[in-house]
């Protein structure tokens, strides 16, 4: 499903491009580049008027420290 999401986020088709808002296409943009954490959408009378994006950055767990 990623890859199927994946390429439609990144096209180039030009008439696709014309049916998108400038909204639209940064709030695309902003969960393409997110790996881990939010993208919230903030509307007031049917308009979108931001888009935040938090990430989040994920380690390992470790088993044991070496001292």
């Amino acid at each position: 499903m990623a890859t199927e999401n994946s390429s439609f986020l990144q096209t180039s088709d030009p008439d696709l491009l014309k049916l998108i808002s400038v909204q639209e296409r940064e709030i695309l943009r902003s969960v393409r580049e997110l790996k881990y954490g939010t993208v919230e959408v903030t509307v007031h009378d049917q308009f979108v008027v931001e888009v935040s994006k938090r990430e989040k950055i994920r380690f390992q767990k470790q088993s044991a420290r070496a001292e």
